[in-house]
């Protein structure tokens, strides 16, 4: 009789300018953690601090991040997922990354073709974290920060997506 399978306990985070947002997963129905974190002061070093707590304490498999181009406009934030790469690798967590073709093309699949339809579709898959929703965007406003837990929730259902 061999080992039974187990869905491996997923880590995504997703950095933004102002901070990060994370989602944790024990498996594709069921979060276990998530939250949006500011880092005023230090951010860098704020955020490899709060994932390394996180990786700590949830002693997640995989630590999933975005995977950015060359020539991404966000160098700072591309820099703190290289961080946090290195980070996921030093405390022995797999680290995955996923570009935003790949989550486009998982969520495509279920009808949702922009940040906002992905933000959606999870809201509606998984209502605790739907309270957090962000309002649509309009075109003269800035991005809702609890933006930042969707993206890292969708890097998190991709990734479980792409490997069952």
């Amino acid at each position: 009789m061999g080992k039974p399978e187990t869905t491996p306990v997923v880590l995504a985070v997703a950095p933004v300018s102002r901070g990060l947002g994370y989602a944790l997963f024990e498996d594709p129905k069921s979060p276990i953690d998530w939250c949006v974190k500011t880092a005023r002061f230090r951010k860098e070093e704020a955020c490899q601090r709060h994932v390394e707590s996180l990786i700590t304490f949830y002693q997640p498999d995989v630590l999933v991040l975005q995977k950015f181009e060359e020539t991404t406009n966000r160098s700072r934030v591309a820099a703190l997922n290289d961080a946090l790469s290195v980070l996921g690798a030093y405390t022995g967590v797999e680290v995955t990354r996923l570009d935003r073709n790949n989550v486009q093309t998982v969520f495509d699949e279920f009808g949702s073709k922009t940040k906002f339809g992905i933000a959606k579709t999870i809201a509606e898959w998984l209502p605790e974290l739907g309270v957090q929703m962000p309002r649509y965007r309009r075109p003269w406003r800035n991005e809702d920060h609890s933006m930042a837990m969707f993206e890292a929730a969708a890097l998190a259902l991709s990734y479980y997506y792409i490997n069952a």
